[in-house]
This record gives C-alpha cells, structure tokens and sequence, in this order.
C-alpha cells in the first residue's frame, strides 16, 4: 500500500474512498496501539500533525530532490506553530535517528515507529493516520497514511519552502495524484 503504484481509475478510487480508507486501515494491536498513542498525544498537545522525515533512501533517490535535511523539517514544524499557533505538537514519524535536541522549542513526540523508537513502519503509519494533518515530502507513505486517516496532507515540495495554508491537499490521496509535484511519486 505504500511501497509505489500506478492506478488508471482514479475515479474509481473517488467514489470507493470509504471502502478503500476501511480497508487500509491497520488491524489489531496496532490500531489499538496508535489510538491509545494519539489520544495521549492530543491530551498533552491539543492538535496533533504527523511528519514524516524520509531520509534514507531519499537522500540518494532522484538525486536527493526529495531528501531533506532535518534543519528543513525543524523550520517547517516551526513556520506550521507560527501559522496555527498554540496548542499544537508534532508526531515525527522518520526513518533515520534523530536528535532530539535539534527539535528544541518544536513540542514533538517521536512515533512508536520511528526508527527512534526502533518499531515497525506500521506503526508510524498507524499513528500519522491518526493526526489531525500529515505532512511530509511527496511520499506514498505520507499520503497513504492522510489518506487511511481521512486527513489533510500538508506537501514538503522543496528545499526553502515557505509553508503555506493554501499548499494543503485536502483530499490526500487524489489531490497528491493532481499536484504537479507530488504526483511525481502518487499516480
């Protein structure tokens, strides 16, 4: 479901979103575990975004166009507070170890399967679907998890974006396969 797809029918895919969002959905202790993980997190932050820091293969894939460096995702979450202001905090979903102390005065929480926590990808997907909006660069995992979760997707284009209101998708998953950026990696 996120490892890359091509799909003619997309307007298949339009009127089957419910049927399609049921069935992503992640089963078992891993529902239950990203549910119990999110409300804890809207409990101590109020609203809560998911990010995804792809840096793995990204860094070397398409030349690095999409790899950013995690100075990118600490301003972004930064300029993200500024617009939305408080009562906000971030579930940072990544596939590389971070260090934490570069996300000072960022409210954050590392996600059950961030390569930080050592957990499964399934549980990084869980718990992005659970947020209030997922951002992250164009990514299958990223709009697969908005989409799972019926939520907004807040597109990473490009190195020194300046993050905007109206760049949301509020229709994750077709309106990536629309975007003149992200659809280069959702069609």
């Amino acid at each position: 479901m996120c490892a890359g797809w091509q799909i003619a029918g997309w307007e298949r895919v339009r009127r089957q979103q419910e049927q399609l969002r049921a069935y992503f959905q992640p089963a078992g202790a891993y529902a239950v575990s990203a549910t119990e993980f999110i409300a804890r997190q809207r409990a101590r932050f109020g609203r809560v975004v998911g990010v995804l820091i792809r840096q793995g293969d990204y860094m070397t894939w398409q030349n690095g166009r999409f790899g950013y460096p995690t100075e990118n995702y600490v301003e972004w979450m930064k300029q993200v507070l500024d617009l939305e202001g408080g009562g906000l905090g971030f579930v940072i979903a990544s596939d590389t170890v971070q260090d934490p102390a570069r996300f000072a005065g960022v409210p954050h929480v590392f996600s059950n399967g961030s390569a930080n926590a050592g957990g499964p990808a399934i549980a990084s997907f869980a718990e992005l679907a659970g947020c209030d909006l997922v951002m992250g660069p164009p990514s299958t995992f990223s709009a697969m998890a908005a989409f799972a979760g019926g939520k907004p997707l807040w597109p990473m284009y490009a190195r020194g974006q300046v993050m905007s209101r109206n760049q949301i998708l509020h229709d994750a998953l077709l309106d990536a396969a629309r975007d003149p950026v992200y659809s280069f990696v959702v069609r």
